[in-house]
């Protein structure tokens, strides 16, 4: 039983690194929520019948371990791409905003940089 939910698993890993290459996000979440339910249920096998890995198993597991590295890699890699981005944004609009107004000043009607002096 507990060989077919580290399957499971790793069909789930395999979905979840289609989804993160593929930018899909929303997909790549469900399947995160998806993989915590059968991780629960190998956790609850394990915890009542407390049996060493088959060999099996073991490579099942390596499997999964090297789909979560590149995942993982790949999700930093993106999580930082987009910080990247938004400050860019942030320096453009702030270079923008002060060469919109350079004195720091409200621009009004009637409203003189000499300060009304002439």
């Amino acid at each position: 039983m507990r060989e077919e939910y580290l399957k499971e698993l790793l069909i789930q890993t395999k979905w979840q690194h289609t989804f993160i290459f593929n930018d899909d996000y929303e997909k790549f979440i469900e399947v995160i929520a998806d993989r915590a339910t059968v991780i629960q249920k190998i956790e609850e096998i394990n915890a009542i019948n407390m049996k060493p890995w088959t060999d099996e198993e073991r490579e099942i597991l390596q499997q999964i371990q090297a789909l979560e590295e590149e995942n993982k890699a790949e999700y930093m890699r993106q999580i930082q791409e987009a910080k990247d981005e938004v400050k860019k944004l942030n320096q453009l609009m702030t270079g923008h905003q002060q060469y919109m107004n350079p004195y720091g000043k409200m621009l009004g009607v009637g409203m003189h940089f000499d300060g009304g002096k002439r």
